[in-house]
C-alpha cells in the first residue's frame, strides 16, 4: 500500500490562504445574533440585539405581514440590471462569494425567511490570466434591490433594503446563497459569474486567535466602556474575547459605530492572521482547521472545488481591497441604510472586470 504523502509547504501555506480569505466572513460578522424570526406572520426586517440592551433603530420589533408584500415591491421580471458598460467582461475572471452569516450555526430549512442575515460580503475575484486577485467589500447596510420571499417561498418582487437581507429572505440554503448572487448581479452586473459562494456562522473567534498565538493589530478606534484593554493608539495582541470584540462590536460603541469602520478592524484582522497562519501552524494543524471550517460552513461547492481554485491561485498576486461603502442616509423599516451614487458602482465594476 502506497504511503499518505506528506502536506508539501507549498500546499500549508495555500490552506492557510483559504482560511484567511474564506473565513473572513467567520471573523466580520455583524453582532447581531439569529435576529431572523421563523414565525409565518413576522418579517426578516425585524431584529433583536443580543450585543447589549441597549435601544436601537436596529432592534425594534417591526412585525410587518408576511402575507403582504413589502413596500414598493416590482415584479422580478421587471427589475433592470446594472446598465451597459464599455468593452466585454473579463472571461479571464472567476469570483467566489464569501458571506458572514449572523447565526451560530447554518443549515437549510423547510420555511423561507430564516437564513440569517449576511454581515459580510466579499467577493474574491481572480484573473487566471494575468495571475492576480482582488477582494471587493460590500457594506452590509447597503441599499439594494433584493428579491423578497414569503415563507412558502413564493415572490413578492423585487424591494430595495440592505444587501444583508438578501441572504435572510431564502431558506439558509442554495436558495439564500442564490438570492445574494442575484442581487450583486443586478447591482453590479449581469456579466459577473460565480463559481459559487460560501457562507460561514458566527464562530468563536477567541478560540481562532488563540490558534496562532493571537492577532496583532493597532488600535485606531474608542473601545472605552466596551473593553477598556484596547486602548487607542496601541498596538495589542488580541486572544479570547477581546479578538471578538475587536472585529464585531459596533453598536455598543460610543463614537465608532458605523459598520464602515467595523469594516476597517475586519480587514486589518484578516490580514494579519493570514500573516500569522502562515508562520505559526503545523501543517497537522492547518489540515485541522482547513477542515472544520468547511464542516460548519454552507456552500454550492465541493471541497476540491474549493481546494483546486485557492492551489490554482497562490501564486497570484494580491492586489488589494476594493470597497463599496456609500454613506448614510435614510432609514427603511426603521433600519440604518447607506447609499451609494450608482454611478461610482458603475465605474468601480468597470475598471475591475471589463476589459
Amino acid at each position: 500500500m502506497a504511503k499518505p504523502k506528506k502536506p508539501r509547504k507549498r500546499d500549508i501555506l495555500l490552506w492557510a490562504v483559504i482560511i484567511a480569505v474564506v473565513l473572513v466572513a467567520v471573523f466580520a460578522v455583524a453582532e447581531l445574533v439569529e435576529h431572523i424570526p421563523r414565525r409565518r406572520g413576522e418579517d426578516p426586517r425585524s431584529t433583536a440585539q443580543t450585543e447589549a440592551a441597549e435601544s436601537d433603530p436596529l432592534t425594534d420589533e417591526l412585525n410587518l405581514s408576511a402575507d403582504s408584500p413589502p413596500i414598493g415591491a416590482i415584479p422580478a421580471g421587471e427589475m433592470e440590471s446594472a446598465g451597459s458598460f464599455t468593452g466585454k467582461y473579463n472571461a479571464n475572471i472567476k469570483n467566489i462569494l464569501v458571506l458572514g452569516i449572523d447565526k451560530q450555526e447554518l443549515g437549510e430549512n423547510d420555511s423561507y425567511r430564516t437564513g440569517g442575515q449576511c454581515d459580510v460580503v466579499m467577493i474574491v475575484s481572480m484573473n487566471l490570466k494575468d495571475k492576480t486577485y482582488f477582494i471587493l467589500d460590500l457594506n452590509r447596510d447597503l441599499a439594494v434591490p433584493i428579491e423578497a420571499f414569503d415563507t412558502d417561498g413564493s415572490s413578492y418582487g423585487v424591494v430595495n433594503e440592505q444587501i444583508a437581507l438578501s441572504y435572510a429572505y431564502g431558506d439558509g440554503g442554495i436558495a439564500s446563497g442564490r438570492n445574494v448572487i442575484r442581487t450583486l448581479n443586478w447591482l453590479l452586473s449581469d456579466d459577473i459569474d460565480f463559481l459559487g459562494y460560501i457562507a460561514a456562522p458566527i464562530p468563536i473567534i477567541g478560540k481562532l486567535a488563540d490558534a496562532v498565538g493571537g492577532v496583532e493589530v493597532t488600535i485606531e478606534d474608542d473601545f472605552e466602556g466596551v473593553d477598556d484593554t484596547l486602548k487607542m493608539g496601541e498596538t495589542v495582541n488580541l486572544t479570547g474575547s477581546h479578538a471578538e470584540t475587536f472585529v464585531r462590536a459596533r453598536m455598543t460603541m460610543k463614537e465608532s459605530n458605523t459598520n464602515s469602520l467595523r469594516m476597517n478592524r475586519q480587514i486589518q484582522f484578516m490580514e494579519s492572521f493570514m500573516n500569522k497562519v502562515k508562520t505559526t501552524m503545523t501543517a497537522n494543524e492547518l489540515v485541522d482547521l482547513y477542515s472544520d471550517t468547511l464542516d460548519i460552513c454552507m456552500t454550492n461547492m465541493g471541497r476540491a472545488d474549493i481546494a483546486k481554485w485557492i492551489v490554482n491561485s497562490y501564486n497570484y498576486e494580491f492586489t488589494g481591497f476594493h470597497r463599496i461603502d456609500g454613506v448614510e442616509g435614510e432609514k427603511i423599516y426603521d433600519a440604518r441604510c447607506t447609499y451609494e451614487d450608482p454611478e461610482v458602482i458603475h465605474q468601480l465594476v468597470q475598471e475591475l472586470y471589463y476589459q
